[in-house]
């Protein structure tokens, strides 16, 4: 009887071990794949000079360039960028 009692509990330990294990590779997954879908592809326009393309974010956005420019983009510019977080015209 004590032996029935004890590959029980090994049993339902296994178990709750085997889920918790799925539960975790499940939110890992689920982790991954919303890292996908919330990645931003923002076009980057450059000036034929080479340098700062002007307007301001109104005009860059509705001349259809978009918004959120990041440092390294020829519409980025530290004037745009107001709260100086490395992105300029957030949206």
């Amino acid at each position: 009887m004590k032996d029935e009692i004890a590959k029980a509990i090994a049993a339902s330990a296994e178990a709750r071990s085997t889920e918790t294990t799925t539960t975790a590779k499940q939110q890992v997954e689920e982790q991954q794949a919303a890292a996908q879908t919330t990645e931003t592809i923002v076009p980057i326009v450059e000036n034929q000079g080479g340098g700062y393309v002007g307007s301001t974010c109104t005009d860059r956005a509705a001349s259809g360039v978009g918004s959120d420019f990041r440092s390294g983009d020829a519409n980025y510019t530290s004037a745009r960028d107001r709260d100086g977080g490395g992105v300029a015209c957030e949206s």
